[in-house]
């Protein structure tokens, strides 16, 4: 099972998440990113990098050129989108950390908010989408894959949305930080438990 998801990767991965979370938290600390600079990035975010990370997304390439909804793009422009959304994960998980960086870490255990959001988000809804696919007459290896994306840990954007409408940003980004540690344990156990499902 652990083909689709090694721990090594899944580590990998965190390690890096939490890298980024950390430039931004070292970045407030030593005032390189000061008062209303995280809101600033966090429109840089939602009004440039991510629509070009959708625009990229919805791109379909075929024959050296690149079609969305009918109109043909010319290859530099694909390139140009994707170079730009590329920035979008790396730049809201750096808001996170600016974010955390009033916070301490106990913060991420004390709160009953932040164990039922990761409760939600990292097991009951994972194990729902599970439940689901058993159901369903699909193919093993498509069901592996949706389970390890239902698995995810919450999205860094729900944090940049919270900043930029200064609606609980800083709760939002301790509930990014708190479930992405959990997926150490809960991806495993999930994607056994759907290895053994669907057989």
């Amino acid at each position: 099972v652990l083909r689709f998801m090694p721990v090594s990767v899944l580590l990998q991965q965190i390690l890096i998440i939490f890298l980024e979370i950390g430039i931004g938290a070292v970045a407030a600390k030593c005032k390189v990113i000061r008062g209303e600079g995280s809101k600033v990035l966090s429109d840089l975010v939602m009004y440039i990098t991510l629509p070009c990370t959708l625009l990229a997304s919805t791109n379909i390439t075929g024959g050296g050129e690149t079609v969305l909804l009918g109109i043909r793009l010319p290859a530099t422009v694909q390139s140009f989108v994707s170079a730009v959304g590329n920035c979008t994960t790396p730049l809201a998980l750096m808001i996170v950390g600016v974010m955390l960086a009033g916070s301490r870490p106990a913060d991420l255990l004390k709160k009953p908010f932040l164990y039922l959001t990761t409760g939600l988000r990292c097991i009951l809804f994972p194990l729902l989408f599970i439940l689901v696919l058993w159901l369903l007459p699909l193919d093993r290896t498509l069901c592996m894959g949706i389970t390890i994306l239902a698995s995810c840990p919450a999205g860094s954007m729900a944090a940049v949305a919270a900043r930029q409408n200064d609606v609980e940003s800083e709760l939002a980004s301790q509930a990014v930080a708190q479930s992405t540690l959990f997926i150490i344990v809960s991806i495993p156990v999930l994607l056994t438990l759907a290895g053994a499902l669907f057989q």
